[in-house]
């Protein structure tokens, strides 16, 4: 491809917001606003809730003059801070106790799509680790 043709075609995919790039337990987006390029760097709490509920803390880096917002696709959870932001910042999220069975939701920060799940009341578990592996809570009769 020629560098011609190329430009114009970079362009259009930073000024669509074509470009994500997910890594472990944060994400990335490039989108254009204005002249200036504006990539997002998400890094979520989290987003394996117990049924007692609980909240899911964001931090957003981004370059001041970027702005970006935050949502949820549920009743049972509610943006409580950050609902938009402009640059750096952070979007805090409560999740209602579960009284019933397992449930999952999806939150979105700065347009990257991050799915949560709530354990079934009576479940005990202690979330997500590092590597978004589930870990039990198993007790044992001793006889």
């Amino acid at each position: 491809m020629n560098t011609l043709l190329r430009t114009p075609v970079l362009l259009l995919i930073a000024m669509v917001g074509v470009a994500n790039v997910l890594g472990g337990e944060s994400a990335s987006t490039v989108f254009a606003q204005g002249a200036v390029p504006c990539a997002f760097d998400v890094r979520p709490g989290n987003l394996a809730i117990s049924p007692a509920g609980g909240s899911i803390a964001t931090s957003v880096s981004a370059l001041d003059g970027c702005t970006w917002s935050a949502s949820v696709n549920v009743p049972w959870i509610t943006v409580m801070s950050g609902a938009r932001g402009n640059g750096d910042g952070a979007a805090t999220f409560s999740v209602a106790a579960n009284t019933g069975p397992l449930r999952s939701a999806n939150i979105t920060v700065a347009g990257q799509i991050f799915p949560v799940t709530q354990d079934a009341s009576g479940s005990v578990s202690s979330g997500r680790g590092p590597q978004g592996q589930r870990k039990e809570l198993a007790s044992e009769v001793m006889r």
